[in-house]
């Protein structure tokens, strides 16, 4: 809220803006995921030029190659070689602790890293790496400490989708990288989808050479067209990944096998194990494009929401499915394989003669237990093979073997949870609404997926023990750059790596921020376009008091970042105006701020658009007229916008203290809340919304927040002139399959404030 002190005459909004200083901590206390437990000691050791990494058995050999790799942009290293002494020292021993957990001492006279595993080691060097750099042009060495660690899961995984868009080998290459930094041990490679397949077999080379390319299609369109709307060139298609046959432009990639093995084994270097995603039954258009005897019918394309599967009743599909898994053995170590198994459209499977056939054959009562029989005939193969399944938490309709893992994402499904640990199976924490890179960010995404506590309520301690760990997803249906992936990744990436790594007991915003804002040159230095923290003071609606002088102000995100802005519509480029302190204005415009990375590459455009406007008189209405809180009009609701709400079907009204949904309501659902807002003195109030899915606020009939639309949880805000006293107010929210809903203010302080009892009356 800023105060207006005199509506006649001040026609002026001030912003106030600025960098914030930087006092960090100890380079340890930086260190991201933070470690258990650190001690510092006195003095400081510096890596003299020419060391000597030594590491004291063969199997370390190349967790010393990762390390020298890693120091050489600050230290010379002169050699690295097996033996027991060194200027830094890798050794396996006996920590007494957790599998991947790690020990370092840095003492005046040298380094040394112990842990009792290959990924324990190198967890400790990415740590020391971590140090390295952070006190890189500090002049002073690394203070002396000891530091012990452990992971809270075994299981911390980062998925990467190229089957929407491919990325080549050498971009995989850089993700592990910074997942190996960032201590995940688990890369989830999603190769196969209806979009392409990415996997060369021999057994079915078209696959990859013909369904590995493709015509651009809707989400390639949409990402060319955000390209241009948003001046984002990271939206475009790469051109080293398109040809022309024929009269068409097709699009895509796929890799080889000799690729696959040398990204298997730049990431087993790094202490990671890939686990490759041939998604079936569902999710194989590529497959029936090429195949189309697989399905059950001719009419392969798309159903009423997912595309044609494969058909579980004809033997021919079970032997193409083997002949598939059989080479992705071969290529892949690890123990576990993914089969996807979710979103599967099962109409055809009601009218297929083969399918009915199979459900008679095992005694099967519906196509929910002919998936089930799918995945177990698979998994037993898979056994047979060395490997164990994953697979997507849809698994579990209709039954689902003990022995398969169960990748719980539905977050509006939480007992999938309960339901996959109380039969026996483990579990992988991936919940859609914390862990999907895709989903849109706004200022509050990084705290929440940091702050999420994603283990459901009510398990037992033997449930819990059967939960692997945690990972987090990035699907690419609008992410057709590797820089946009770097966009969509950090800097959540480094709170996934949290609540990976250290328990929710642990967890501390502010220190964690702190982080955060210590790491963004080590992001810069590796060249990654992440996403900068918003600007503060301005928002998606300003007004300002007229006529007179407005003045914006925004406080810039991270201190040092080069902003550059324009005041006609116009996208700013290189050489627009650079922004350094408050811009005076005195008539309506919209401004656009954007940030640009060290290397001159465009970030970030924030729209900022400001209304001169009079300010709302208050209503007079007796209080003893007016009871506390909001009504709260429910409808089950059909549509996709809030302005479907009201012609939806209306099921009753109650009043509540806040904005919220009421426990027990049945989805779909649509809110309106109706009743006055008493606002406290005059000024120019900023309020938000926060919510999953769309809602909007007017204030005496206009609208003040716009958060329309179906999204993720997602943050919007404006501003309105208010007299003191009471005004209309009214706030519109729909949710079709679980969300969240929040109205509230920002006050001169920037704080969010939930707007609660004392501010409504009806």
């Amino acid at each position: 809220m800023h105060i207006i002190r005199n509506l006649l005459f001040a026609a002026t909004i001030l912003l106030l803006g600025g960098c914030s200083g930087n006092n960090r901590p100890s380079i340890y206390d930086n260190i991201i995921p933070l470690p258990d437990k650190i001690v510092s000691g006195k003095g400081s050791y510096t890596v003299p030029t020419g060391a000597t990494i030594a590491y004291t058995t063969p199997q370390l050999q190349t967790a010393a190659n990762y390390l020298a790799d890693g120091l050489s942009d600050f230290i010379l290293i002169d050699s690295v070689r097996e033996g027991s002494r060194g200027d830094i020292i890798l050794r396996l021993g006996n920590t007494g602790r957790a599998e991947g957990s790690y020990e370092i001492t840095i003492e005046k006279s040298g380094i040394e890293v112990v842990s009792g595993s290959y990924g324990g080691i190198i967890s400790g060097a990415s740590t020391l790496l971590q140090a390295v750099e952070l006190s890189a042009g500090t002049g002073n060495g690394l203070p002396v400490v000891q530091i012990s660690d452990t992971p809270q899961y075994q299981w911390r995984g980062i998925m990467l989708d190229v089957a929407r868009h491919f990325f080549d080998a050498g971009e995989v290459k850089r993700l592990l990288d910074w997942m190996a930094l960032y201590k995940f041990n688990k890369f989830h490679w999603h190769l196969t989808d209806d979009q392409g397949w990415r996997i060369y077999l021999d057994s079915y080379p078209q696959l990859a050479e013909k369904g590995g390319f493709r015509t651009p299609n809707n989400h390639d369109h949409e990402c060319l067209e955000r390209a241009v709307e948003e001046d984002n060139p990271y939206f475009l298609l790469p051109a080293d990944r398109t040809r022309i046959v024929g009269r068409d432009t097709i699009y895509g990639g796929y890799y080889t096998k000799e690729e696959i093995r040398e990204i298997v084994d730049y990431a087993a270097a790094r202490g990671i194990d890939v686990i490759p995603e041939v998604d079936m039954p569902g999710h194989s258009m590529r497959t029936l494009m090429y195949f189309p005897e697989l399905s059950c019918f001719d009419n392969v394309g798309w159903g009423k929401t997912f595309s044609t599967p494969l058909c579980p009743g004809k033997d021919e599909t079970l032997e193409f499915c083997k002949r598939v898994w059989a080479e992705v053995f071969e290529l892949f170590p690890y123990q576990y394989v993914h089969i996807g198994g979710d979103e599967v459209e099962k109409d055809n499977w009601r009218k297929c003669p083969h399918c009915k056939a199979r459900m008679e054959e095992y005694g099967l009562e519906n196509v929910e237990q002919l998936q089930s029989w799918f995945i177990g005939y698979m998994e037993d193969f898979f056994t047979a093979g060395g490997k164990k399944m994953i697979g997507w938490d849809e698994m579990l309709e209709g039954g689902l073997s003990p022995t398969a893992t169960v990748l719980w994402w539905r977050s509006w499904v939480p007992d999938a949870v309960d339901r996959a640990t109380a039969q026996g199976n483990n579990v992988i924490l991936v919940p859609n609404e914390y862990l999907y890179f895709g989903n849109k960010q706004d200022r509050n995404t990084l705290l929440k997926t940091y702050k999420a506590n994603i283990v459901p309520d009510g398990l037992s301690d033997a449930q819990k023990s059967l939960i692997l760990g945690i990972q987090g997803n990035l699907w690419t249906e609008f992410v057709p750059t590797f820089e946009r992936a770097q966009y969509m990744y950090f800097p959540r990436f480094l709170a996934v790596s949290e609540l990976c790594w250290n328990s929710i007991e642990r967890k501390d915003p502010e220190a964690f921020m702190g982080r955060v804002n210590a790491h963004y040159p080590l992001l810069d230095r590796r060249g990654i376009k992440y996403r900068l923290p918003d600007f503060d003071n301005i928002y998606d609606r300003n007004v300002y008091v007229g006529p007179g002088e407005a003045v914006a102000a925004p406080t810039l995100p991270v201190e040092g970042i080069t902003v550059r802005y324009t005041q006609d519509g116009t996208s700013p480029d290189r050489n627009s105006p650079l922004y350094t302190g408050p811009i005076s204005f005195d008539s309506d415009r919209v401004l656009k701020f954007r940030t640009f990375y060290p290397d001159g590459s465009p970030g970030d455009i924030t729209v900022a658009p400001y209304y001169g406007v009079e300010p709302f008189e208050a209503v007079d209405i007796p209080e003893g007229e007016l009871s506390p809180g909001l009504i709260a009009a429910l409808y089950a609701f059909e549509g996709e916008s809030s302005r479907d709400i009201a012609t939806s079907p209306y099921i009753g009204e109650f009043v509540t203290p806040y904005v919220t949904i009421p426990d027990g309501a049945a989805l779909p659902i649509g809110l309106i809340y109706t009743g006055y807002i008493d606002i406290p003195e005059d000024g120019i109030y900023t309020f938000y919304l926060n919510t999953d899915d769309g809602s909007m606020l007017y204030i005496h009939g206009e609208p003040v927040v716009d958060n329309d639309g179906m999204h993720s949880i997602l943050e919007k805000t404006g501003q309105a002139a208010l007299w003191k006293g009471l005004h209309p107010i009214e706030v519109h929210y729909f949710d079709p399959n679980g969300g969240s809903v929040e109205l509230g203010i920002i006050d001169d302080d920037n704080k969010r404030r939930e707007l609660g009892p004392s501010w409504f009356r009806h």
